[in-house]
């Protein structure tokens, strides 16, 4: 009987659907394995919503107490089977209980997709494909979910800043790479926040099986992922201001390398510590009386300065093509490096 029911469970297909669900529940219930028989009785109830008239659907504008504690229940039930097959209709079936819920099932969607992912990339010679169409449907519901979680006003800066997040990184496993880029483009201000997570789903290497290995075997150059590459740059730029102002270095150097062009990056890094107070806190001549208050003032950027000040060296002197280097050098206080490189160059 219990094999008979997984019969019928993995054949529940077209129209015949119902009627092997019925099935699939009588022979789960004659085996004695009530789990399976309640899994399956769910699986039914998820298709009697799905087919009830849409029009009916939009006319609803709310969903009843003893309505939503049905939707809760049979969606339990679905994630209770803890089954990939079961999971999208769990999410599914949440969906129906309101906007409030777009966030979750915009989870277990990324979830399903990612199992599914997964388990098809476990099949196939090579990881650095797309995934199936189904696969890339999910993750681009999924990040459309998170998207519309953004209107609730009442969401935390910082709830806002993984729903953001969470778009981004669905669209990229969907391929939908001009969505990824226009998430950033739009949110500038508010991803900044999150700029290393960004920055780490763009470089850091995957499992073989991750659908975002696709992406990540893209290079720079490639003009179906520039956009994104071009809008984490822009984010970038932005983010390394923020960063200088807090001392947070690590996040700095991260931003720093995220840009693209050696050229833009020397000009960041040229705008970043221009202050004359700044440069004179790492003089010999900084005890003295007249600029004591400036350097008590600066004193937690005098670490960070000579950091940038290295990060721009280096940047300086391997950039062949680089102009007024002495000028730069000379500006941010490294004397001894400009008259050096003069004396190079005449």
């Amino acid at each position: 009987w219990k094999e008979r029911g997984e019969y019928y469970l993995l054949n529940a297909e077209g129209q015949r659907r119902k009627g092997c669900l019925r099935l699939a529940a009588k022979c789960f219930d004659k085996a004695g394995e009530c789990n399976k028989r309640d899994h399956a009785l769910a699986y039914l109830s998820f298709v009697d919503i799905e087919e009830q008239d849409s029009a009916a659907m939009k006319r609803r504008t709310k969903v009843g107490v003893e309505e939503l504690y049905r939707l809760y229940g049979i969606t339990a039930k679905l994630l209770d089977a803890k089954d990939v097959g079961f999971l999208n209709k769990a999410g599914l079936c949440l969906l129906q209980c309101g906007e409030h819920e777009n966030t979750r099932s915009a989870r277990i969607f990324e979830l399903y997709a990612r199992l599914c992912c997964a388990n098809q990339k476990s099949k196939r010679d090579t990881c650095n494909n797309m995934g199936s169409i189904h696969e890339q449907q999910y993750f681009s519901y999924a990040a459309k979910l998170f998207l519309k979680s953004l209107s609730d006003k009442k969401i935390s800066l910082a709830s806002r800043r993984n729903l953001l997040l969470g778009a981004f990184r669905n669209n990229l496993c969907s391929g939908e790479f001009e969505k990824a880029a226009e998430v950033i483009e739009s949110n500038l201000v508010h991803l900044q926040e999150v700029f290393g997570e960004i920055h780490s789903l763009s470089t850091q290497q995957r499992a073989k099986h991750d659908p975002l290995s696709y992406f990540l075997s893209k290079s720079i150059d490639s003009k179906e992922v520039s956009s994104v590459f071009k809008a984490i740059e822009k984010l970038a730029k932005i983010a390394c201001r923020t960063f200088y102002s807090r001392n947070d270095l690590d996040h700095l150097s991260n931003a720093i390398d995220a840009i693209l062009s050696q050229s833009e990056k020397i000009r960041v890094l040229s705008s970043l510590d221009t202050d004359v107070d700044g440069v004179i806190a790492n003089t010999p001549w900084a005890i003295h009386p007249a600029f004591s208050k400036q350097n008590q003032d600066k004193s937690g950027k005098v670490a960070i300065n000579k950091e940038i000040s290295n990060m721009l060296l280096k940047q300086l002197l391997s950039n062949s093509k680089a102009e007024n280097v002495g000028d730069i050098l000379e500006e941010r206080g490294l004397l001894l490096e400009a008259a050096e490189h003069i004396e190079m160059h005449r």
